[in-house]
C-alpha cells in the first residue's frame, strides 16, 4: 500500500501526467482494485464526485455488459506485469451507459513486485453508438435485400487496379458462390 501512494505521488506532481489527465480518464488502483486516484474526467463520465470513487473498486461503474472471464482476462493479464487494452462498457451513476477505449498499466517497485494500476481511458461512447446504428442499417439493408432477386451491391473500383465490394447482399452467394465478407476486400473471387 505504501509503494502506491509513493507511486501515485510522484506520478501526479510529473507534468506529462497533468497533460494527460486534461485529455483522458485516468484511475490508479491498489493491487486489490481499490481506487486511490480519479481525475476529474473519470468523475464527470461516471457521474459520481472524486470523493465518491475513491476507496471504491471499479465495478462501482460494471456495467453488466461484459461476461466474468473479459475481467479475469484482464486481471490475469495486468497480474503478469503486462498492459491490458480493450474497450469497455460502464454504468454511469445514474444508470446510463459509456463506453470506453481502456488501457490498464501494472506499475512495479524497484524490486519488481507489482503495486499499483494505472488506467487511461477514452470516450468512445460517440464511436460506439455510430457503429450501433450502421449495424442496425445492415441489418434492415440485409432483411430487405434478402427478398429480391439478385443481389445488391456496392463497387470500388480503385486506383492500382484492385476492387472490392464494401456491401454485397446475400444474394451474391447464389450467383457467384461467394459471401459478402468474401468480397468486401477485395472482389477478384467474383470475377474468376
Amino acid at each position: 500500500m505504501e509503494n502506491a501512494r509513493i507511486f501515485l505521488n510522484r506520478l501526479i506532481e510529473e507534468q506529462s501526467f497533468k497533460l494527460l489527465s486534461k485529455a483522458t480518464l485516468i484511475s490508479i488502483t491498489d493491487t486489490d482494485g481499490v481506487i486511490q486516484y480519479a481525475n476529474q474526467n473519470f468523475a464527470e463520465i461516471s457521474g459520481y464526485s472524486i470523493e465518491e470513487l475513491i476507496g471504491q473498486k471499479h465495478n462501482i461503474i460494471n456495467s453488466g455488459y461484459h461476461p466474468k472471464s473479459f475481467w479475469a482476462d484482464m486481471w490475469r493479464t495486468i497480474m503478469e506485469g503486462k498492459t491490458w487494452c480493450e474497450e469497455v462498457k460502464n454504468k454511469a451513476k445514474d444508470g446510463t451507459y459509456y463506453w470506453v477505449d481502456t488501457k490498464n498499466m501494472p506499475w512495479a517497485d524497484d524490486n519488481g513486485k507489482i503495486c499499483a494500476f494505472l488506467s487511461i481511458r477514452n470516450n468512445i461512447t460517440k464511436k460506439k453508438e455510430i457503429e450501433a446504428e450502421k449495424n442496425e442499417l445492415n441489418n434492415k439493408l440485409n432483411i430487405l435485400t434478402e427478398h429480391i432477386p439478385g443481389f445488391l451491391y456496392q463497387y470500388h473500383l480503385l486506383n492500382d487496379g484492385s476492387s472490392n465490394f464494401p456491401y454485397a447482399s446475400t444474394g451474391i452467394k447464389n450467383i457467384y458462390g461467394v459471401t459478402p465478407e468474401e468480397v468486401r476486400e477485395n472482389a477478384t473471387k467474383v470475377f474468376k
